[in-house]
């Protein structure tokens, strides 16, 4: 068992202006690794709200006040998720975990809209010899209006983390190139849907399949693959199994509305 913080805010979602639930990295990577016995703490800001039944009562939370949840509007074109804002939570102070993040394995840092501060991050990582992981989709977006449109100018102001994530999907978005994002860690992750996921490590690139399941709905299954993946690489330094073992679990989640699939998970 690991212990582990996941940094970054929550967010209610709607698909096509129909209530959906709570989403999020933050959500996703917290619960599935909790439901795995790690001792998980989510630092996150969000209102009431947010339905924290969705949440495994193991994590420990430490909830910033803020008088909003982050809330999206999510909808589909050619393929690619399209994003509408309706409320924006409080951004997150990293100064207040300085003198507690000593007592953790490993910081995901999964940021939803730029709630964390990039300046700030590197002041962590460069003071600190903590695992840290990235999954990054809050740094890549930047807001226009209500719309939401990706960015990935901020990334090259990181520091290099041992492991970032990205989607396909995000990729095709920009005009980036994959050998742009190599540099910004030591292990480069592109999670490719009902394709698989493609592994950028020591110079070499991994291709591993997904797993053949009837899919009812593909959210968060890239967060579950990226929290499985970094905490079983984290611990055995295998990375084919880890890969492995990753999509095999975030193929399973597809099964299932929204979390449904890791509370499953966690009544067994």
């Amino acid at each position: 068992m690991s212990k582990i913080l996941v940094v970054g805010n929550p967010s209610l979602d709607q698909i096509d202006n129909v209530y959906f639930g709570a989403g999020g990295p933050v959500s996703y990577i917290s619960n599935i690794l909790s439901s795995y016995d790690h001792d998980v703490t989510m630092f996150s800001s969000f209102a009431d709200d947010f339905p924290i039944e969705c949440l495994n009562p193991k994590i420990h939370l430490i909830k910033n006040i803020s008088k909003n949840t982050t809330k999206f509007i999510l909808s589909y074109k050619n393929d690619l998720r399209e994003f509408k804002i309706l409320a924006e939570a409080t951004k997150l102070d990293l100064a207040n975990l300085k003198k507690s993040i000593d007592k953790y394995d490993v910081v995901f840092f999964a940021p939803i809209l730029n709630e964390i501060n990039i300046n700030q991050v590197n002041q962590l990582v460069n003071s600190n010899d903590k695992y840290f992981v990235g999954v990054p989709q809050g740094w890549i977006r930047r807001r226009d209006n209500k719309k939401i449109l990706i960015n990935f100018n901020r990334l090259k102001f990181l520091p290099k983390l041992e492991m970032i994530f990205f989607s396909e999907e995000e990729i095709k978005s920009s005009n980036l190139n994959i050998n742009d994002l190599k540099n910004l860690a030591k292990i480069l992750v592109i999670t490719r849907g009902h394709i698989g996921s493609t592994i950028f490590y020591q110079e070499q690139s991994f291709n591993f399949s997904s797993y053949h399941v009837k899919t009812i709905d593909t959210t968060g299954a890239g967060d579950i693959y990226a929290a499985v993946f970094a905490m079983t690489f984290f611990s055995t330094k295998e990375l084919i199994y880890s890969a492995n073992l990753a999509s095999k679990i975030a193929s399973e989640s597809t099964k299932y509305w929204g979390m449904e699939g890791i509370f499953k998970k966690i009544s067994h």
